[in-house]
């Protein structure tokens, strides 16, 4: 009969062993199952803020190439504006000139004028008639001298005419160029909120 007993305990001493092991399986299984959620969960959280990180990147650079886009305009711009400005004040300036040429053209063409009156009128006096003639000749040089100075002031309005020219083509191009850049920007950034 002890021996009977001892085998009931023993069997019972197992049973015991197998019913504590039962729930420490599942609870090793459980956990485990848990931490994987876990490690899951945490790569899933890493791959969406790697992609918002990417996303934002991206975002970030297309927005500072436009600010560098939109301050290189704005600096052509305004220096475009100061090369008009300037343009103008020596057109301005070449114009007033130009005027007081004209007025110094019609001085010696009233001069000249005086001088043929005045060479009418001394025929009676030989000093007289040198007198006007190197009057005449001053005159002479000096509407030259106007003359020369017309010619070089209309050389130089074509020579700024011709600049403004090619300062204009210059602006249209870059303003191509930018228009260009700025529609593969949006085109990126279209793309980019798809």
């Amino acid at each position: 009969m002890i021996k009977v007993d001892n085998d009931k305990t023993v069997l019972h001493k197992s049973e015991q062993d197998l019913s504590l092991e039962k729930p420490k399986f599942y609870k090793r299984f459980y956990d485990a199952t848990a931490e994987y959620r876990k490690i899951t969960d945490r790569t899933k959280e890493e791959l969406e803020l790697k992609q918002i990180v990417q996303g934002n990147d991206i975002l970030i650079s297309v927005l500072t190439e436009q600010a560098k886009y939109k301050r290189i305009w704005q600096i052509v711009a305004a220096s475009l504006i100061i090369s008009v400005i300037a343009i103008l004040f020596i057109s301005s300036r070449l114009y007033m000139d130009r005027e007081n040429q004209i007025e110094k053209l019609a001085k010696a063409k009233i001069t000249t004028q005086k001088v043929e009156t005045l060479k009418k009128q001394s025929v009676k006096s030989k000093t007289e008639l040198k007198y006007v003639q190197s009057e005449l000749a001053n005159s002479n040089a000096e509407l030259k001298s106007t003359q020369d100075d017309l010619k070089n002031s209309k050389s130089e309005v074509e020579n700024l005419q011709s600049r403004l020219a090619d300062t204009n083509q210059r602006l249209k191009a870059f303003q191509n160029r930018n228009t260009e850049a700025v529609k593969r920007l949006n085109e990126r950034l279209q793309k980019l909120s798809d």
